[in-house]
């Protein structure tokens, strides 16, 4: 199992047990994650919300008419 499919099990399981995603991933954050991670999450049946969080290193936000763009390469925005 990869990081991120660890990450979305974890947050499921929380899910399952009644918890808002906000504070899933608040509880995933706080008690089991380690090193260095960045991460955006969105659920399906949520999509217009998107969560962004991180532990280290920038997060750079860009916008146009039809989409925002979230990524850690400040190259990537400036396109």
């Amino acid at each position: 199992m990869s990081d991120s499919e660890l990450i979305a099990f974890l947050l499921g399981r929380y899910l399952d047990q009644g918890m808002d995603l906000k504070t899933a991933i608040q509880t995933m954050i706080e008690t089991k994650l380690i090193g260095t991670w960045r991460m955006t999450i969105s659920l399906t049946a949520q999509p217009d919300r998107v969560f962004v969080t991180k532990n280290v290193g920038p997060f750079y936000m860009g916008t146009s008419t039809d989409s925002i763009v979230i990524c850690s390469d400040q190259t990537i925005v400036s396109e």
